[in-house]
């Protein structure tokens, strides 16, 4: 009886090594082409191509570099980025301006200078005239004042008047009148 349990387990054995065997290779064709979709994944979707155009209309929006864009007098990479972004799209016929926000002017701003105008000529958009200037791009900022006047049509609470939102004058020189008084009737 032994013996013929040995025998049973043996053949069973046998037969069950088969099947491990071919399980096995057929997992190895399910990965392969679990494969191909990875490869799809490193090509540039139109999410990313979205992504990277609004990149490049903010930067040139923006148009200005910090001190954080430099390290010492010479571009490093977050400035030569932000450089190349703004560089996407300019037109060969209208100057691109670039706003250099750096303080003080001495002999680090005028190396900075050099550092953009140095990289601008070295990039493959040369064509494209470049032009320098100090401070904040005057065209990237906005007046608080239009914010302010859609400030109470922002109260879902509040009761629409008539002439809500209307700036009028200060009705009577020398009070002391809040913001509120003067700016929402």
């Amino acid at each position: 009886m032994i013996r013929f349990c040995k025998i049973g387990v043996f053949t069973l054995g046998a037969a069950l090594l088969p099947m491990l065997t071919l399980g096995c290779n057929d997992n190895k064709a399910k990965h392969a082409r679990r494969d191909e979709p990875r490869k799809m994944e490193d090509q540039p979707k139109s999410i990313d191509r979205i992504l990277e155009i609004q990149a490049a209309q903010g930067a040139r929006n923006d148009s200005t570099l910090y001190p954080q864009h430099f390290d010492g007098g010479e571009l490093n990479a977050l400035g030569r980025s932000k450089l190349a972004l703004m560089m996407r799209g300019a037109s060969a016929g209208s100057p691109t301006i670039v706003y250099l926000d750096l303080g003080r002017a001495s002999e680090t701003s005028q190396a900075r200078h050099r550092a953009v105008d140095k990289y601008w000529k070295e990039s493959m958009t040369a064509q494209a005239h470049l032009e320098l200037r100090d401070g904040l791009n005057p065209n990237a900022t906005s007046s608080a004042r239009h914010g302010l006047e859609r400030l109470p049509k922002t109260n879902s609470d509040a009761k629409p008047e008539s002439n809500q939102g209307v700036i009028e004058p200060n009705p009577s020189p020398g009070t002391n009148s809040g913001p509120s008084d003067t700016l929402f009737k």
